[in-house]
């Protein structure tokens, strides 16, 4: 969730960077009032697997279309105590599909996330 709650005012600060690292000047203080705080939300979403892939699916149900999905997975062997290989990916639509797992892994989605813009 964002943490923003319908009806309260929120100011924004915003600082840019040239590129070499250099800040530019700051913005002036703005504020916005009623937001609309849209839920994106995804269902059917899927996990499968073979020996060596994870492929994940899904139907769009947002009201606001997405720019794109993006997953984060961890991976560790089964007779390792510590989770040792993470790998984020990028989707713009289904399926999204991790490959080169070691086999004898155990792995988790940690993360799934819908990119959207106004």
């Amino acid at each position: 969730t964002s943490g923003l709650t319908r009806g309260q005012t929120y100011e924004f600060f915003v600082v840019s960077y040239s590129i070499d690292g250099t800040p530019v000047l700051p913005s002036v203080n703005s504020s916005i009032e009623n937001v609309t705080l849209t839920l994106p939300s995804v269902s059917d979403l899927t996990a499968t697997s073979t020996s060596n892939t994870i492929t994940l699916t899904w139907t769009e149900s947002a009201p606001i279309p997405s720019n794109g999905y993006t997953a984060t997975r961890q991976c560790r062997r089964l007779c390792e105590a510590s989770f040792n290989d993470y790998t984020q990916k990028l989707s713009s639509s289904p399926p999204l599909v991790f490959n080169g797992i070691n086999p004898g892994s155990y792995c988790e989605i940690t993360q799934f996330l819908g990119l959207f813009a106004a």
